[in-house]
């Protein structure tokens, strides 16, 4: 399963399934800025997408 951004950026990764690939995604995203979205790919296919959304109580929210 590979994760792909939006900006074309891509990582490959081992995962069990869909599941645990959206679970490393959700992972990756605690880091990055809202809006980032992280697309899970197996065999050509987009299987989900994780969108980053703004935290609340936070600057600039």
């Amino acid at each position: 399963m590979k994760y792909l951004s939006v900006t074309g950026a891509m990582e490959t990764i081992e995962a069990i399934d869909a599941d645990e690939a959206e679970d490393l995604a959700r992972l990756r995203l605690l880091f990055s800025e809202p809006g980032l979205a992280i697309a899970i790919v197996c065999e050509g296919a987009e299987l989900r997408r994780v969108v980053q959304r703004p935290r609340a109580g936070l600057p600039g929210n």
